[in-house]
């Protein structure tokens, strides 16, 4: 138990003390929220995303200030927490104090549930919404009294929806396994609870309808031209390296290791039946009842989602994952505390804690972003007046963030901030029909417009990554043009993408 209380306090100190500049995503959530509400909703029409998150984030960032990166993260970093303390009931639930405090370390220091209670994105609220709905489906499903659990969980499902695409996937996968338990049942043991759920579910749906056009308008024409699909084979395997131990060397460790605890929740009989001997354990490969159904839910989201995604043509992120965290954690916790020798169990569980302290460590440590340093260059070396210009335009969020935190500004730095190839600011990112307006784009034509808004004596600066997808020789044509009018070129940053989430370098073009 002190291994525990140790993984808790420590899960909930990380939460908070995220110090990277934000990266593309981050920034572009902080601009967004800055807007008047009614204008957030218009913004996010060209962005992708339902505006929940958006819409809390301005309120709180009113409260706690729209410049202030530590105090727009914590908003995430409280939802997290929330969320921890759902999985602990959940977990009480499903096996008892043991079972509880195992998930919620497990959760404590999950990378995937750290990484995004330091981000400024919706993604702990995504967590901490799935975690409060499982337990007002569990309690329905019990048959606990509806009066009041029917109107939240309708809310709960209505509020995934309004912060989240991926909620339709696991909202869709709970009725379907919810439906199946209901059916499969004994009938003399049967009871209304699955049908409210999905009751529940529809009126949830309801709640949607307003964003419905948004979001159709978002699907024809936004999607995610930054990446390529991938197999949702590929795409599982992404989410289980992030969610075990990120991008650190552990990964393929910890997810064995979490493939083992897997196979232990869904097919160890309880208390080691027919034998009692702890360091036996009896598998029945028709699986045991326990954590059978989150599992199934688990898995089913998964695969419709990253399905479905691969056959639109868009892209599975780890992120998108967060709708499964609570769940998997909770079979993951099932998994260790089933296993009856307690050498074992505390084995299994240091191994799985030590592997996400270290990838959380690494995480926490390493800037997502490298515009703190772009920034900090640019704003030693230019004067009033001189161009900043981004290439790619998804720079630009991050890189305005970075300059007015270096100015020491809330407002515009005294610069000219302009992205390819819009030559529009920096502080959004226009992703309607991204790849076709940016195939029609001409290197040479951009350059010289920049050429015009310059000043006769002033200086460029180039902040660039020709490493994006669909910007192909953009960047690197945009450069040849300004050099010819600005011969005199020095790289003021180098690109490290080793190093930074975000990479991006700095070239400086006097005349």
């Amino acid at each position: 138990m002190v291994l525990v209380g140790l993984a808790c306090v420590a899960g909930v100190v990380l939460r908070f003390v995220a110090a990277s500049p934000m990266w593309l995503d981050e920034a572009l959530t902080a601009n967004i929220a800055e807007l008047p509400p009614s204008e957030i909703l218009d913004a996010l029409r060209s962005d992708g995303h339902p505006p929940l998150y958006y819409l809390l984030s301005h309120y709180w960032g009113a409260l706690v200030g729209q410049d202030w990166d530590a105090g727009l993260r914590a908003l995430s970093g409280l939802f997290s927490v929330a969320a921890a303390v759902a999985v602990w009931f959940a977990g009480r639930r499903l096996g008892g104090r043991l079972l509880a405090w195992v998930a919620v370390a497990v959760f404590a220091l999950s990378p995937l549930a750290v990484r995004y209670a330091t981000e400024n994105r919706m993604y702990a609220l995504v967590m901490f919404e799935v975690a409060l709905g499982w337990l007002l489906v569990d309690d329905l499903v019990r048959g606990r009294r509806r009066i009041w659990r029917v109107p939240a969980l309708a809310v709960v499902a209505g509020a995934l929806l309004w912060t989240h695409y991926w909620g339709m996937f696991l909202i869709g996968a709970t009725g379907l396994v919810v439906l199946a338990r209901w059916w499969w049942v004994d009938r003399k043991e049967r009871n209304a609870g699955g049908l409210w759920v999905v009751g529940a579910f529809a009126v949830g749906g309801v709640m949607f309808l307003p964003w419905v056009p948004s979001f159709l308008q978002q699907l024809s024409s936004t999607g995610t031209p930054w990446a390529e699909p991938a197999r949702p084979s590929s795409s599982l395997g992404v989410l289980l390296g992030d969610f075990s131990a990120g991008r650190t060397g552990e990964s393929l460790i910890v997810a064995a290791l979490i493939g083992v605890l897997v196979v232990a929740a869904l097919f160890t009989r309880p208390g080691g039946e027919p034998v009692n001997d702890p360091t036996e354990v009896v598998l029945d490969l028709r699986t045991v009842p326990g954590v059978r159904s989150e599992a199934a839910v688990t898995l089913l989201t998964l695969g419709i989602g990253a399905g479905l995604g691969w056959l639109g043509g868009t892209v599975f992120q780890s992120r998108y994952g967060a709708v499964i965290v609570p769940l998997a954690v909770l079979v993951i916790a099932y998994g260790v505390v089933v296993v009856r020798h307690r050498v074992a169990r505390v084995v299994l569980l240091v191994g799985l804690l030590l592997g996400g302290s270290v990838a959380t460590w690494f995480d926490l440590v390493t800037d997502r972003s490298q515009m703190g340093e772009v920034a900090a260059a640019i704003a030693t070396d230019a004067r009033p007046g001189d161009v900043v210009v981004y290439c790619p335009d998804q720079l630009g969020p991050a890189g305005d963030r970075a300059l007015r935190e270096a100015y020491g500004t809330s407002g515009d730095v005294p610069l000219l901030q302009v992205t390819v190839p819009t030559l529009e600011g920096p502080k959004f990112v226009d992703w309607v029909d991204y790849e076709e307006r940016n195939e029609a784009v001409d290197p040479g034509a951009v350059g010289a417009a920049i050429v015009d808004l310059a000043p006769p004596d002033g200086q460029i600066y180039l902040v660039w990554n020709s490493g994006y997808r669909t910007y192909e020789g953009i960047c690197e044509g945009v450069l040849d043009t300004l050099a010819l009018e600005y011969p005199d070129v020095t790289e003021l940053v180098v690109l490290d993408p080793g190093d930074y989430f975000e990479a991006a370098a700095l070239f400086r073009l006097r005349r």
